[in-house]
């Protein structure tokens, strides 16, 4: 017997909610590293998805720290964040994977010769390291000094340019052991390899137990693919009309070119992600309805609210 009813992974940015990453910069600092938040249609409809017996997660490559606190106060059965490297579900840690001190060693050389400002990523706050920081909390002249500002002196991804990650990888040895991300802004994370969110998602599922119905997983990014590889059903955002198997254009539920192309040629298989041009044929007979609604889209199946679409600005 289900207890749970469906679960849903939903990311952040480009999926709940989108904002400019140029527009952000120009932020006081202190709402700079925060998360964008979905409008009220977008809030409302995962709350009714989740008084109709679903469970919702949020699945983000971000801290903690840094999820936006309206975004947290929705009714949300815990968290992925820091793309994998931390989960938790109904308040209880189920994943805690830190780069550990042996690996940050080997890298200190790399980031601390770069001249970059090198921004690392705990739990509980964001610390940036460069030669010339200043002398106050939040900024660190070596890679010691930034790590021993973070929660138990973990550090879970590390954010530099483009360049040098690419440099890093390139290293015979530090190369198979790091997974990268490339951003926004000519900017790319790097974190252990085994940090997926798809490592996090298979966390939460493990604690969760057996007893719930289909899985979704909601992503727009290179890094959701590891998403859409955990969840029965995945549906990837960006800008693509979605064409039903019984004909019409429903609705503008969105694809993501980028990730559609990378997911096309890995096969088949609930597991490998759906683009939303082929989402109506997949789903054909389940979904009932995409409604418009103010700025967003919602896609509805016999559950209730099962995803949302943002216009993208």
């Amino acid at each position: 017997t289900k207890k749970h009813g469906n679960v849903c992974f939903f990311d952040i940015d480009g999926t709940l909610a989108w904002q400019d990453p140029k527009l952000a910069q120009e932020l006081p600092e202190g709402e700079r590293d925060l998360s964008p938040y979905p409008n009220e249609t977008v809030a409302q409809a995962i709350r009714t998805f989740v008084a109709n017996g679903n469970k919702a997660f949020i699945c983000t490559g971000r801290t903690l720290s840094c999820i936006h606190p309206k975004l947290l106060e929705l009714p949300w059965a815990g968290v992925v964040c820091l793309a994998g490297g931390y989960a938790e579900l109904e308040g209880r840690i189920v994943r805690n994977a830190a780069i550990n001190p042996g690996l940050l060693q080997r890298l200190a050389p790399y980031l601390e010769q770069s001249g970059e400002v090198i921004r690392f990523e705990g739990i509980d706050r964001v610390v940036r390291m460069s030669a010339d920081a200043p002398e106050t909390y939040g900024y660190a002249r070596t890679v010691g000094d930034a790590v021993t500002q973070l929660e138990h002196y973990n550090a879970y991804k590390i954010l530099m340019s483009t360049p040098l990650a690419n440099r890093i990888a390139q290293d015979e040895e530090l190369g198979p052991l790091l997974c990268l991300n490339e951003l926004e802004l000519e900017v790319t994370e790097i974190s252990p390899r085994e940090c997926t969110k798809r490592a996090g998602i298979k966390a939460v599922l493990d604690a969760l137990g057996p007893d719930h119905g289909t899985v979704y997983g909601i992503g727009d990014a290179s890094n959701d693919i590891a998403l859409m590889e955990a969840v029965d059903v995945g549906i990837a955002m960006g800008g693509d009309h979605l064409q039903f198997a019984g004909g019409g254009d429903m609705g503008h539920v969105e694809s993501c070119s980028c990730l559609g192309s990378q997911l096309e040629g890995q096969g088949g298989g609930p597991n490998t992600g759906l683009l939303a041009s082929d989402l109506g044929m997949v789903l054909h007979g389940r979904i009932l309805a995409i409604a418009l609604l103010g700025q967003s889209h919602v896609l509805a199946d016999e559950c209730g609210v099962l995803a949302v679409a943002h216009d993208g600005n």
